[in-house]
C-alpha cells in the first residue's frame, strides 16, 4: 500500500479499484507503453496496470490482472492458453511484445514467510 499526499489517496493493487487510477502510473513509463510509442504492438496477460491509460496510451491487448487467491482453479490452463495464443500472435507478427504474469508464483511465494 502507498499513500500520495498530493492526491490524498492510497494505492492498493488489484482487485482494488485504485490500481486503475492513472495518476499512480503517470510518473513512470512501463515497457509496453515505450513499445507502443515506437509503433510496436503489445499484448499483456494479467499484468496489473495494463488496463490503465498512461499519458494517452494503452497496450494493443490487455487481459486485466486477476488475483489468484484460491478462486482461480484453471490458472495453469488459462496461462498455457495465453502463452499459446501469444506465440501465435508473435508468429503472425500481430504483436511484437508479450508479457504474461503468472500470479501463483507471487501468491504462494508470499505465503512462505
Amino acid at each position: 500500500m502507498m499513500y500520495d499526499a498530493h492526491f490524498g489517496d492510497f494505492f492498493l493493487m488489484a482487485p482494488n479499484d485504485t490500481a486503475s487510477v492513472s495518476h499512480w502510473w503517470d510518473s513512470a513509463e512501463p515497457l509496453w507503453i515505450t513499445a507502443e510509442k515506437k509503433g510496436l504492438r503489445s499484448a499483456l496477460y494479467w499484468w496489473d496496470g495494463c488496463q490503465v491509460e498512461i499519458r494517452g496510451r494503452k497496450p494493443t491487448f490487455c487481459r486485466k490482472y486477476k488475483y489468484v487467491g484460491y478462486a482461480w482453479p484453471t490458472v495453469n490452463e488459462d496461462t498455457r492458453d495465453a502463452l499459446l495464443t501469444a506465440l501465435q500472435l508473435l508468429e503472425n507478427n500481430e504483436i511484437q511484445l508479450v508479457q504474461i504474469y503468472y500470479e501463483p508464483v507471487d501468491f504462494y511465494g508470499k505465503r512462505l514467510d
